[in-house]
Parts: C-alpha cells; sequence; structure tokens
C-alpha cells in the first residue's frame, strides 16, 4: 500500500472537477505520483494525486473521495477515509470545490453565499444529538 505524503494542502474536487481532468491536464502543475489508494482504519480509500504547483505540494482526490466502491452516506464513508488520510498527511489547508445548483434563482453565478445552516442527509450513521 502506498505512503502517505507530508504536504500542507488538500483540494477536495466535487462536481466542479469532473471531467476537466485536473490537475493533470492544468499548465504549471506538476503530478509527482498518480492513483495513490491508501489503507485507513475505514478502508481503502479512492485515487489520490499527489501534485505540486509553484513549489507547493497537494493531495488531490476527485469527487469527495466518493466512488461506486465509496459510499458517502454509509458507515467508514469516504469522509471518514479522505479526513484520515489529510490528518496523516499533517494537511494545515483544505480546498474544497462546489458547484451546487442553487434553491434562488436571483443568484448569479460567482455570487458568494455564506451557509447559516447544514443539511446531513447521512442516513446509515449515528447521528449526535446537540
Amino acid at each position: 500500500m502506498n505512503e502517505i505524503p507530508k504536504v500542507k494542502i488538500a483540494v477536495l474536487g466535487g462536481s466542479t472537477t469532473i471531467g476537466a481532468n485536473f490537475p493533470r491536464a492544468y499548465s504549471g502543475v506538476k503530478v509527482i505520483a498518480d492513483n495513490l489508494v491508501f489503507e485507513t482504519p475505514f478502508g481503502k480509500t479512492a485515487p489520490f494525486i499527489h501534485a505540486e504547483v509553484d513549489g507547493k505540494e497537494f493531495l488531490y482526490v476527485d469527487f469527495h473521495g466518493i466512488n461506486k466502491q465509496i459510499r458517502n452516506t454509509e458507515p467508514n464513508s469516504s469522509a471518514e477515509r479522505i479526513f484520515y488520510v489529510l490528518w496523516k498527511a499533517e494537511v494545515k489547508k483544505v480546498i474544497g470545490t462546489a458547484l451546487c445548483g442553487s434553491t434562488n434563482r436571483l443568484l448569479d453565478p460567482s455570487d458568494v453565499v455564506i451557509p447559516d445552516d447544514f443539511v446531513d442527509f447521512t442516513t446509515k450513521r449515528p447521528q449526535m444529538l446537540m
């Protein structure tokens, strides 16, 4: 199994990076290692890319670490696996990409929205009461 590299930055790709071949197809980005699958206490991860831009190394995982084998609604989900890797990598900054449909037609592309609530659609994991 692959050893988790020590990096300070992680990029969690979402729907904005699907089909964009990020970071492989981007000029100025050097791919150090591709298709890195890591063993975690929660199971194997989705493939990561270890890359570098402007001398800054980062780990990238596509679509939040979700794939056909790793779901986001099951116990030991993609989140547990991904954040275990980021913890072991000693990541200090996480950049998450997201492109979701708006519930307000008055919002335009590039508008900034700061949510004040969180909806968790996870159904097969114990929930914590506040």
